[in-house]
């Protein structure tokens, strides 16, 4: 599943390492677990989204193939694997991942 949101977003992206920002732009923070409860903003879900994304980049030397600024860090499939990896334990079911 989370290969194919991976290439679902790339493929939209026109790119084979779209940006932290493309990835962003597919995402529904209000349907974040911690946004449903009340416990963080979409905002900050979206901010801690970011934080995941980039130090996955770094940790798999994504970080290297930038566009411009930090929102923009190219995120291979490597870098998304890792990051998705981090977070799966916050997401109850792949229907609330996919939308």
């Amino acid at each position: 599943m989370v290969e194919k949101v991976f290439h679902t977003i790339a493929g939209n992206a026109g790119s084979d390492c779209p940006s932290i920002s493309e990835v962003l732009d597919s995402a529904n923070f209000s349907r974040h677990p911690d946004v449903l409860d009340g416990r963080r903003t979409e905002q900050q879900a979206m901010e801690s989204m970011v934080d995941v994304l980039v130090t996955a980049a770094e940790e798999t030397g994504s970080s290297a193939d930038q566009h411009d600024g930090e929102d923009d860090v190219a995120i291979s499939w490597e870098a998304f694997r890792a990051a998705m990896a981090d977070i799966s334990c916050a997401i109850s079911s792949d229907e609330i991942f996919v939308h």
